[in-house]
């Protein structure tokens, strides 16, 4: 670890529906928050600089197309805006964290992740997951499932964020096939964009500070691994 200077965290997230009780900016509020916690649990271990960049609200919604409260960018200008972004803040010593808080981001942050690392010698970006095996666990056993859209995941985190009193609300299903979002917008499946298999959906602020403190733990034991595994190479 001792090769890197600075950890620079950019939590990323989504502008888009998630029903009547989440707010659009769900997965920016979860990333922002993942990103104070992770930053906290770092900087004890680590003898150089943490520092917490703003967060992109935007990203890949093209999923939600037809629904209310929805902004989204195509994969290209997102990929190089990101890409083009990291490039400009990035110094030799540095380790780029991501913590993306939106699933349609995923696929286009991993390719982001090793096109900046094959450019970039002296410095590197990481792109942790935020669910984790762990975290899906937790989910299972808190909730029944781990819900892929304004579900209880979600809405147990947010309870717990604003200090929210337990609650409970029913939602109508979604019609899902193998594959769904590979093939449909979320307004085809459901016109409520709550993406779920159970029927209600929990807003436990408990078991979202916990599902919290997971995903903030997995993801600053993740950076400091690969900060001294990586620094230890970088400096051979």
């Amino acid at each position: 670890m001792a090769y890197f200077k600075r950890i620079l965290i950019l939590p990323v997230g989504s502008y888009e529906y998630h029903g009547k009780h989440l707010p659009a900016t769900m997965d920016a509020i979860i990333a922002t928050r993942v990103t104070v916690s992770l930053a906290e649990r770092v900087r004890p271990t680590f003898d150089g600089i943490v520092i917490e960049l703003p967060v992109l609200n935007y990203g890949l919604s093209l999923e939600h197309i037809g629904l209310p409260s929805t902004a989204y960018v195509f994969h290209t200008t997102y990929y190089t805006f990101v890409s083009e972004l990291l490039d400009s803040i990035a110094s030799d010593g540095d380790l780029l964290v991501v913590i993306n808080g939106h699933g349609g981001n995923i696929n286009t942050l991993s390719a982001i992740e090793a096109d900046f690392n094959y450019r970039h010698q002296r410095s590197k970006m990481f792109f942790p997951q935020v669910y984790s095996n762990l975290v899906k666990q937790m989910s299972d056993q808190f909730f029944g499932e781990f819900d892929a859209h304004a579900g209880s995941v979600e809405a147990s985190l947010l309870a717990f964020y604003q200090g929210h009193p337990p609650s409970e609300y029913n939602v109508e299903l979604p019609k899902t096939v193998r594959g769904t979002f590979r093939f449909l917008r979320t307004v085809e499946m459901s016109p409520h964009a709550i993406i779920k298999q159970l029927p209600t959906v929990i807003a436990d602020p408990a078991r979202g500070e916990r599902l919290h403190n997971a995903i903030a733990d997995d993801a600053a034991e993740s950076v400091i691994r690969l900060a001294s595994e990586l620094g230890d190479f970088l400096t051979e």
